[in-house]
């Protein structure tokens, strides 16, 4: 209720309908029909289907699945965990619309990086981590690819970093790479930092894809969380790359990947009948992993988490 109510904006009413406005805007943000229709009927926010008890609106939805001969049709059980899995990605955009600034994606963990634009969708991103002797991140190189989905896209874009593992003022800078220039930086007491980036062209949608990459330089000795994830903002991509690059003196025993809809489901180690352990590559100094459209959901979060040798 306090996120539904800040969320009704000044000058709005503060009543319940208005709150109920509010989270069928947030509903309405799952791209992914086959998720989104049952929490709407499951919640009485779809018309067409009424009825007193959820019992009810969820078999009129079920029916006229049927009847249709819709490709979502289903029994019980798989609607309610669609259900589920919508009532998840509804309560991932509640929260982070609880939290400042920009409310999109999340880049690794122990230098978290989301990027806000609604005027660009990413339709692909890789993330390069580099580590140093002491399992600190020293690097991270960002390259997106980014498409207009507005004439005369905005062409900035707002990143916000911060080292979890460490927080003074001057852990963290920005800079361009290629593509992109780097307008702005400015940095909390706690050493967080949010720039504002601005690539070298701005986009129609017939242009098709831009690519441009920023690098995040880390100055810490401290060892980070075993973790690196990014969640796409509002347009899912089509490609997610993670790469990690340690050096002998610091190296994961063990590493796995994961899809989810909490980040901290991710860091929980998997059992081996999952097969999502990754193969450690050079003694370990090298991991990666490549996340195709296939894979991907909205709202999920992705990424690599691993054990420390030490």
């Amino acid at each position: 209720m306090n996120v539904l109510q800040n969320s009704t904006g000044p000058g709005r009413p503060k009543t319940i309908q208005a709150y109920i406005d509010v989270l069928l805007d947030f509903v309405k943000r799952i791209s992914d029909t086959k998720y989104r229709e049952p929490l709407l009927v499951a919640l009485h926010l779809d018309p067409t289907h009424e009825g007193d008890t959820l019992a009810r609106r969820r078999g009129s939805y079920i029916a006229a699945l049927r009847s249709s001969r819709s490709p979502l049709a289903a029994d019980v059980r798989t609607i309610e965990r669609r259900e589920n899995r919508a009532i998840k990605a509804a309560l991932r955009l509640l929260l982070e619309n609880g939290e400042p600034a920009d409310g999109g994606e999340l880049a690794p963990a122990h230098a978290t990086g989301p990027s806000f634009s609604k005027d660009l969708a990413i339709e692909a991103i890789s993330h390069v981590c580099r580590f140093s002797d002491t399992g600190a991140v020293v690097e991270q190189e960002v390259t997106r690819w980014v498409r207009a989905v507005v004439p005369l896209a905005d062409p900035r874009i707002l990143v916000a970093n911060r080292y979890l593992a460490e927080s003074r003022p001057g852990v963290l800078r920005m800079e361009s790479v290629y593509g992109c220039r780097v307008i702005g930086q400015v940095e909390d007491p706690g050493g967080s930092i949010l720039a504002t980036v601005e690539i070298l062209q701005r986009l129609r949608p017939a242009d098709g894809i831009y690519p441009f990459s920023c690098r995040l330089l880390i100055d810490s000795r401290i060892r980070s969380q075993p973790v690196v994830r990014w969640r796409p903002p509002f347009h899912s991509p089509k490609r997610i790359e993670l790469k990690l690059l340690f050096e002998p003196e610091m190296v994961p025993v063990r590493a796995w990947w994961f899809g989810a809809t909490l980040d901290i489901e991710g860091q929980l180690e998997p059992p081996p009948s999952e097969c999502r352990h990754l193969q450690l590559l050079q003694d370990g100094r090298y991991l990666y992993k490549v996340f195709d459209e296939q894979q991907l959901m909205p709202n999920h979060y992705y990424g690599i988490a691993w054990v420390w040798a030490s």
